[in-house]
C-alpha cells in the first residue's frame, strides 16, 4: 500500500509497532496484536481511502480472513486514510478524532498552566494497578467493563 498521509494514522502505525505486527497486503494493511486480541484498535485492517458502496461487505471479509486464526477476536475494526466519512455501514459505528499537530518552535506554555502537578514515572505496583483502574474508569462508552480488565492490563504491560 502507498505511504499513509493522514498523520493521525501514520502516528498510530509507529506506535503499533511496539507491540503488533504490520503486513502490507498491497492494497491494505494488517495490524495484529497476536499477545492482545481483545485490543479493537491492536487489531485491525488500513485501507487506503474510505469506503465505497460494496467494499464494507468486502472488507469485513477480508478482516474475517486476517484474523480467522485468533478466535479471541470477536470486533471488526477497520479505517482508512482519507478525511472523507465513506458510507454508512449498518451495524457499524463511525468514529472521528481530531489530530493536533504542533509546527517545531510553536510550543508554547498554557494560559491555564497547573505548577502543581507532578508528572512521574510509574514506579510500584500499586501505581500500575491505580494507572489500570484510571484507564478503565474512562474507557469509552459500550466497552464491556470485564473485558476491558483483561485487555488493559496486557496493553499497558
Amino acid at each position: 500500500m502507498k505511504p499513509l498521509c493522514n498523520l493521525g494514522l501514520r502516528t498510530d502505525l509507529e506506535l503499533s509497532r511496539f507491540e503488533a505486527v504490520v503486513k502490507d497486503r498491497g492494497d491494505y494493511l494488517v495490524v495484529e496484536t497476536p499477545d492482545n486480541p481483545l485490543f479493537y484498535w491492536g487489531n485491525y485492517l488500513i485501507f487506503p481511502a474510505e469506503p465505497k458502496e460494496g467494499d464494507v461487505s468486502r472488507w469485513t471479509e477480508l478482516f474475517a480472513q486476517e484474523f480467522a486464526h485468533q478466535p479471541k477476536v470477536q470486533h471488526i475494526a477497520l479505517t482508512w486514510d482519507s478525511h472523507e466519512p465513506g458510507v454508512d455501514a449498518p451495524g457499524f459505528n463511525k468514529e472521528q478524532a481530531a489530530i493536533l499537530t504542533l509546527e517545531p518552535g510553536n510550543l508554547q506554555k498554557p494560559q491555564h498552566f497547573n505548577s502543581a502537578l507532578t508528572v512521574r514515572k510509574l514506579s510500584s505496583t500499586r501505581d500500575w494497578e491505580a494507572a489500570i483502574d484510571n484507564q478503565i474508569a474512562c474507557r469509552m462508552e459500550g466497552f464491556d467493563e470485564a473485558i476491558y480488565r483483561t485487555f488493559k492490563p496486557t496493553q499497558m504491560a
